[in-house]
């Protein structure tokens, strides 16, 4: 399987712990979800083009075999992983939400 790529319009703030950098504003953010060779999820991009801002992380997926279903059950790289990521690993994937 390849890469899955996905678009959503949404309002961005870019802030750091000293304060707004960048007002809220309406922008396209643009979203990768990396795919291995056997079909499952491990990384994932996020990247604002009006903004020229990006964010990347690891999705750590593991198989549950009592429920046989894929499970993200960590991941690293961001504060929080962003809700559009977590909705496309569910209905693209079938990945249940362990975190």
């Amino acid at each position: 399987m390849k890469d899955l790529h996905f678009s959503k319009i949404e309002f961005v703030t870019l802030e750091t712990s000293y304060g707004m950098i960048q007002p809220r504003q309406e922008a396209e953010v643009q979203y990768t979800i990396g795919v291995d060779e056997n079909g499952v999820p491990y990384w994932f991009e996020v990247y604002c083009p009006k903004l020229d801002w990006s964010d990347d992380g690891q999705l750590i997926v593991k198989y549950n075999a009592k429920t046989k279903q894929l499970c993200l059950v960590d991941y690293d790289g961001v504060f929080s992983l962003p809700e559009p990521i977590i909705e496309k690993l569910k209905e693209e994937f079938g990945i249940i939400n362990n975190l």
